[in-house]
């Protein structure tokens, strides 16, 4: 294993140029919900103001209700709300504790406060805190919109979160060696994509049964349509996590590799391709599921793979203008859509060779 190869802050031209004139295989049909991105926007960002976990005087050009309005076209009105809440929120605190990250020990005890709060009952009282605070209004809110939810489930979901983000900030240690093996590890759990999971159903109106949700199968497509969303997210949030020196795919790809920053997106991006192939193989299979709610589940998760594209190819958070005012146009980078893939045959299902991933491939070739 290598250090994390992260380029500073001269190499950022260079990044940003990398996505000029992208093209990008997306087989997922984007859909928004009823809505519409800016009423949920709205909600989203007065929630955010109203607990003072947003600053400034207008609201930043994120577009996390469009976000939300992609990912979940299906949810009922109250939870789509809720839910996009939860995911701001969620943006919020990690770029918190990403101002806290020189202070590890800050950032252990306030993500444990805020677990706590998040998975306590309403009676039991949290401190003056504006984020824990929030996360307890925002498990309320969840609490009152979602159904039938199992808070089990959820607690679990956020609980693996945070330790994800324990993990990342100890791999963010100087001098730590990053793996690619490790670094998908923690990915997964860092993301909170289990969280998203957990509510795609509930918040819909429908529930999996938990046997066939934690079931090998069902786990394997889970993850083969969320870990696209991930990969699009880190190539979008290469230049942010330069700048605090933290590890990102692409980063770790190329030191492990020894390549270049733009040979590692080419990996990225083909990893990407793999993913959305094996996705499509496992959705086929549950498709023909006996049970009409794993059916559905199949059907609606990846919906996430065109949010999350959409979203971070148009959201102030991962352009360049991104910290500008609302009079400062955003140049967003060219990305052209495609219908077919550009980097790998999505129909040779032979697993990557990262061990953390190819267990995918094996039950999808079963």
């Amino acid at each position: 294993m290598m250090r994390t190869a992260s380029p500073d802050a001269s190499a950022m031209p260079v990044i940003a140029s990398l996505f000029d004139n992208v093209s990008l295989w997306c087989p997922v049909p984007l859909r928004l919900h009823p809505l519409g991105a800016e009423e949920l926007d709205r909600h989203i960002l007065t929630w955010a103001h109203e607990h003072g976990v947003l600053d400034g005087p207008r609201p930043p050009r994120w577009n996390f209700g469009f976000a939300q309005a992609a990912a979940g076209p299906f949810f009922q009105d109250e939870a789509a709300i809720a839910t996009g809440i939860l995911t701001l929120w969620a943006c919020l605190f990690d770029d918190h504790l990403d101002e806290l990250g020189a202070c590890p020990e800050e950032v252990a005890v306030l993500s444990s406060e805020v677990l706590r709060a998040f998975v306590e009952p309403d009676p039991a009282p949290v401190p003056e805190d504006r984020w824990v605070s929030a996360a307890r209004d925002v498990r309320r809110r969840i609490d009152r919109a979602v159904a039938p939810l199992d808070t089990l489930e959820l607690g679990h979901a956020m609980g693996l979160s945070h330790a994800g983000w324990l993990w990342k900030y100890a791999m963010s240690r100087p001098g730590r060696k990053v793996g690619v093996g490790e670094y998908l590890r923690m990915r997964y759990l860092k993301g909170g994509l289990d969280v998203l999971a957990s509510l795609i159903g509930p918040g819909a109106g429908y529930r999996v049964d938990p046997g066939a949700f934690h079931s090998p199968l069902v786990r394997a497509f889970t993850q083969a349509a969320l870990w696209p969303a991930v990969l699009v997210n880190d190539v979008g949030s290469l230049a942010k996590e330069a700048s605090f020196d933290q590890p990102n795919i692409v980063t770790v790809l190329a030191a492990e590799h020894g390549i270049g920053i733009p040979e590692a997106l080419l990996k990225t991006m083909e990893l990407y391709e793999r993913l959305l192939g094996v996705m499509l193989a496992l959705q086929k299979v549950l498709q023909a599921h006996e049970d009409p709610a794993v059916v559905r589940y199949a059907t609606e998760l990846p919906q996430c793979v065109p949010a999350t594209v959409h979203f971070t190819i148009t959201s102030a958070r991962y352009l360049p203008t991104g910290d500008a005012d609302a009079d400062t146009p955003l140049t967003a980078p060219s990305v052209t859509i495609t219908e077919t893939p550009l980097l790998w045959d999505v129909e040779n299902l032979t697993p990557p060779p990262y061990r953390e991933l190819a267990w995918i491939w094996d039950l999808a070739r079963r």
